[in-house]
């Protein structure tokens, strides 16, 4: 089963760009949480690549 463009409202009136919308306290709190997110994925991303002495698989 192939995904159908109405599934994700993609209309070509919106271009594809989905439209959500948020409760107000997660709107309100939007770019905090979006901040904390990337830093998150940042510090992932940083675990991953980061290679400690007494590791044998680097």
């Amino acid at each position: 089963m192939y995904p159908t463009s109405n599934q994700f409202n993609a209309t070509p009136g919106n271009n594809g760009v989905l439209t959500l919308r948020l409760n107000k306290r997660v709107k309100k709190n939007y770019p905090e949480l979006a901040e904390q997110l990337t830093i998150q994925l940042r510090q992932k991303k940083l675990e991953e690549r980061t290679c400690y002495p007494w590791q044998l698989d680097c």
